[in-house]
């Protein structure tokens, strides 16, 4: 049984006879368009009564679409099918104008004789449009692409110039047709605009909780590991750090200068207290160092493609430009060979590290950082992540601007 759609109007434009041709323009549009949940449609279908050249036009009909799928796509491919008929029930030629590329591109699939599949998306609306087609009673007819919003004061004939205000006119008489709803629409949609919030905000309230808990949870397990160590165990040896850190200049030519440079600046304020200080170690990933350099100097770099080290982004090939979480490797690798040229090695192993935002095992560098500083860190990641970043994809898409 052919599927009922609520009418605004009714067919007001007369059967033309002979070898007349009558110009319908259709559209369709949706509100809420990004809200799945909150969108409503509806389609229109206008006359030019007067055929090209001529301003004049009619509603022939419209109507909101029916059903959960409320899309503007729905209301467009309604539009077509809803003059598919008008054009079959009063026995006219008709050219169909719609700006709407996939229903053109469907209905020429029809053309070709093309079945509709039976779980395709709309079907029941392209299964209509088929046998309208089959019937054979559209006589000579044509479904035309037409430039979606197209500026009358910026077309390059008087034919197109036509077709512009016509489909922007068919638009207009959706959007109308589309606000037109009755009161009890209106409290039941505004009572799902307030259901929608409020679940949106309730459920971000429990991902804080989680998320907190999750950290208490964390350090609750790192700290007897840093209290239960025997009272004999032997400390251990301090590294031999060197008095000043010297700037590197062997290391322009290959890694660029402002790389380098950067990487001093950082390191030669903290890495005589991380690594020669008195605090505790703690295992630091090398995602925490590359957000622990990036915070204090805002280098963009480094960025390396096919083994050429970049210090600038706008000299990158776009299709090295990667987010911070992805070039945490080209980094380390700058950062050994930092630490190489100063005579300085360090204990690396794989394990979580000292932090309640990565919740993965990684390859951590024994430091003696200061709690208070990678709590920082955390809040950093969490603030931005707005989660636990627990996959190396995750880490990945990290990017602190």
């Amino acid at each position: 049984m052919r599927p009922v759609f609520p009418c605004q109007f009714a067919p007001v434009h007369p059967a033309k006879s002979g070898g007349e041709v009558v110009d319908l323009f259709v559209d369709g549009t949706a509100a809420w368009p990004k809200e799945p949940k909150l969108r409503f449609a509806a389609w229109a279908v206008t006359c030019a009564t007067q055929g090209p050249g001529a301003l004049q036009h009619e509603v022939v009909m419209g109507g909101h679409v029916a059903g959960l799928i409320q899309t503007a796509f729905r209301a467009e491919l309604t539009a077509v099918v809803e003059a598919m008929q008008w054009a079959a029930s009063h026995r006219v030629q008709v050219r169909i104008w719609s700006d709407c590329l996939a229903v053109v591109r469907g209905f020429k699939r029809l053309l070709r004789g093309l079945a509709v599949r039976p779980n395709k998306s709309h079907s029941d609306l392209w299964q209509r449009m088929a046998f309208l087609l089959q019937q054979g009673e559209l006589g000579q007819f044509q479904l035309i692409k037409v430039v979606s919003h197209g500026d009358v004061a910026q077309a390059s004939d008087p034919l197109e110039a036509w077709v512009y205000w016509h489909n922007h006119l068919v638009d207009r008489a959706a959007q109308v047709i589309n606000e037109k709803r009755s009161a009890e629409f209106w409290q039941a949609h505004q009572g799902m605009v307030d259901a929608l919030s409020f679940h949106r905000k309730l459920h971000q309230a429990i991902l804080q909780v989680h998320l907190r808990t999750a950290r208490k949870a964390v350090m609750a397990q790192q700290v007897p590991k840093q209290q239960d160590a025997a009272p004999d165990v032997v400390p251990e040896r301090p590294m031999q750090v060197p008095t000043d850190w010297v700037l590197p200049e062997k290391m322009f030519a290959r890694h660029g200068r402002l790389n380098v440079e950067a990487v001093h600046q950082w390191w030669s304020e903290t890495g005589t207290q991380v690594l020669g200080g008195k605090g505790q170690l703690q295992f630091v990933a090398g995602f925490q160092l590359f957000l622990d350099f990036y915070l204090p100097t805002l280098h963009q770099g480094p960025w390396v493609h096919k083994k050429r080290w970049f210090s600038e982004e706008q000299h990158v090939p776009m299709v090295a430009k990667k987010r911070l979480g992805a070039r945490v490797k080209q980094f380390l690798t700058l950062f050994q060979v930092y630490l190489r040229h100063q005579g300085v090695t360090n204990v690396t192993k794989m394990t979580r590290p000292t932090s309640s935002a990565l919740a993965k095992w990684l390859v951590c560098y024994k430091l003696r950082y200061p709690k208070d500083r990678l709590q920082k860190l955390d809040d950093v990641i969490f603030e931005i992540a707005g989660k636990q970043l627990a996959c190396a994809a995750e880490m990945a898409a990290f990017e602190p601007f």
